[in-house]
């Protein structure tokens, strides 16, 4: 570059600065709707050549701290303290350390060059790449980062003459990173979150135990069950609870989980990050490594736990439920589902080359005599110049990319299904659609205690597990209900189901004894929550109150129910007779759990 360039040599090196604003695609999480989440990269860029003769009058000092003055161009990493690797690296990186202080170490190679080529004329040139404090955001803490490496370029050449060959030509590559974050001082809170979170589910599992034991309970008129016995049968009955209902079915520790993710999410990911590094093109990562990232990335099923309470909560509120919606089944996800989606942001941190990207989109030319001060201020930091180079997008909003994206294919899966489902019925049964409008699995039938005794998000993951003596009852209807050639999804089977299922919850006036122990199955799973049933015992809102009712249609059939679902005054919860009203304090857990 600088064969061509005269100057006095006391002005010091030739130079060029540049700034640069460029995209930044490194990870498949950054590939996937780039054009939604944009990652920009400001850098300052510089080129500074030593010519030979201003080469021979600089020594390791004067390169940084020339004397002739403040006006005389030096690099940029000179201001920089990583440039002394053997206070910036680790400890163990001794390959590292051993390089000392960055200038020192450059003038060492070049006077090893020197000694190698001492007919030869030697000149330096520096190219130095430097970012922009980048804030990633995607959480509640701060994170910053930015990284800077500097290459030297030592050329020896033999000049005969105005003819000049060059004979040896190194290239030293120096990189750093620097990374600022506040989750330090967060950690006590985030470690308080956890263990808040992971001490209710223990409770929560104790709560489920105890319920299980003492919801069999025995009338003073029936002989005295054996504590063994009810043990065996309390095992019985908590082997059959839908474990995934369960964990995702609170919403107390659901949220500690999330707070706690989202304060530490943009720190823990980009930690993550640096153990995807494929040095050399290779990614090594052992299975051990490799199962504790698991660990830690999967951290987002809560995020899209907490996202379907609000989905459910909002298709179940109150100004639904008077148009008797409520009654007509909550809508979970599938078993297991929020596991998968979680699983699959594993791959957010992939690296490949086909779609990596750093295309510049805009490059300006510092002038030569601006000074060091004006550089930051006015054009590092100025809104008209960086734009929105200061953020990276990583954290949650990595969770919510992914959980876009899935969203898109099961809505377009759903979309297929739906037309397919319609073209089949138009050819095979005459344009009469009788096939299932769900796509995966049909609501879940709940009691008249949902949304009273226990929350209805308590049914984001659908609660099927105790339906099954239900369904070899219908069994033969079901066999009646298929008249048709074309043979509907699997989904139909759920469908039916859930409508004979659901029909009989509603039917206060003949209920069978399976259809009963389906709702105090299902209550006493759901009301062994803590604070639902602190909710429930020390509460004294109306909605809670209870009432005994006698059916008018069958004299014999005696139910108890929230006073507000009578209220309604609906087919099913008509032609009833108020015996007593009742205050939970003043039932037993096995009556307690018949509610409903």
């Amino acid at each position: 570059m600088g064969d061509n360039l005269k100057r006095p040599v006391h002005f010091g090196p030739l130079g060029l600065t540049l700034r640069s604003e460029n995209e930044y695609i490194d990870r498949l999480h950054q590939f996937i709707l780039p054009t939604w989440f944009i990652n920009i990269n400001w850098r300052t860029n510089q080129v500074l050549y030593y010519p030979p003769a201003l080469l021979a009058q600089t020594n390791a000092r004067s390169l940084c701290f020339p004397a002739v003055g403040s006006k005389t161009r030096i690099p940029r990493f000179c201001n920089e303290l990583w440039t002394n690797f053997d206070r910036s690296c680790a400890a163990t990186d001794l390959e590292g350390r051993s390089a000392g202080r960055l200038y020192v170490h450059t003038m060492e190679r070049i006077h090893a060059v020197q000694a190698r080529f001492p007919n030869s004329t030697v000149d330096l040139t520096f190219l130095e790449s430097q970012e922009d404090m980048q804030v990633c955001r995607g959480g509640l803490t701060s994170l910053g980062f930015r990284r800077s490496d500097v290459s030297t370029v030592i050329r020896a050449r033999k000049c005969i003459d105005s003819a000049c060959e060059t004979v040896f030509v190194e290239d030293y590559r120096y990189e750093t990173g620097l990374l600022i974050s506040d989750v330090v001082q967060w950690y006590k809170v985030v470690a308080a979150l956890r263990i808040i979170g992971q001490g209710y589910f223990l409770l929560r599992g104790v709560g489920l135990m105890l319920s299980c034991y003492f919801v069999h309970g025995t009338a003073k008129s029936q002989k005295k069950m054996s504590a063994w016995t009810r043990a065996r049968k309390a095992r019985h009955l908590f082997m059959k609870v839908p474990t995934q209902c369960v964990v995702f079915g609170s919403p107390f520790p659901v949220t500690c989980y999330v707070f706690a993710h989202l304060l530490d999410a943009p720190f823990t990911y980009d930690v993550l990050e640096s153990h995807f590094f494929s040095q050399g093109g290779v990614l090594d990562i052992h299975l051990e490594s490799f199962i504790s990232y698991a660990v830690v990335q999967m951290r987002n099923v809560w995020i899209y736990a907490l996202i379907w309470h609000v989905v459910v909560s909002a298709t179940t509120s109150r100004w639904l439920a008077r148009s008797n919606q409520l009654n007509n089944g909550i809508i979970g996800v599938p078993e297991f589902l929020l596991s998968v989606f979680s699983s699959i942001t594993l791959i957010a941190q992939y690296r490949s080359t086909s779609f990596r990207s750093s295309k510049i989109l805009s490059m300006m030319v510092l002038p030569d005599n601006i000074g060091r001060a004006w550089v930051p201020t006015k054009y590092q930091y100025s809104f008209t110049h960086r734009g929105t180079g200061s953020i990276l997008l990583g954290g949650v909003v990595i969770d919510l990319k992914f959980l876009i994206c899935l969203t898109f294919v099961v809505a377009g899966a759903w979309a297929t299904r739906v037309v397919w489902v319609n073209w089949m019925a138009n050819h095979r049964d005459g344009g009469k659609n009788q096939y299932s409008h769900w796509f995966v699995l049909a609501p879940t039938p709940v009691p008249y205690s949902a949304g009273v005794l226990w929350p209805t998000v308590s049914i984001v993951v659908p609660f099927t597990a105790s339906f099954r003596s239900v369904h070899v009852e219908i069994e033969e209807l079901q066999r009646q209900i298929h008249k048709h050639k074309y043979n509907a999804p699997s989904a139909r089977m759920h469908v039916n189901t859930f409508r004979y299922i659901q029909h009989q919850m509603k039917c206060l006036h003949g209920r069978s004894d399976d259809v009963e122990a389906n709702v105090a199955f299902m209550n006493a799973v759901l009301m062994s929550d803590p604070i639902v049933y602190l909710r429930t015992l020390l509460g004294r809102d109306r909605s809670t109150e209870l009432a005994y009712y006698q059916s008018l249609l069958r004299p014999h059939q005696v139910v108890l129910l929230p006073v507000v679902v009578v209220g309604e005054h609906n087919e099913y919860t008509g032609k009833l007779k108020l015996l007593r009203r009742v205050n939970a304090l003043e039932l037993t857990w096995p009556e307690l759990v018949q509610c409903g």
